[in-house]
């Protein structure tokens, strides 16, 4: 079975990394814990989907 890797996949998986790695550091350094709303978050994704 063939996936195709495309710009959007890789911006996706790069943007969740850095979301997961910044919280980290965030909430590790100086406990501070930052949250987005799904809906947000959603809205977000497709619009860059579009883009």
């Amino acid at each position: 079975m063939f996936t195709t890797f495309t710009t959007f996949t890789a911006l996706v998986l790069a943007g969740g990394g850095l979301r997961l790695v910044l919280q980290w550091q965030l909430k590790r350094r100086w406990d501070i814990s930052l949250a987005v709303p799904q809906a947000l978050a959603g809205t977000l994704v497709v619009l860059a989907g579009l883009a």
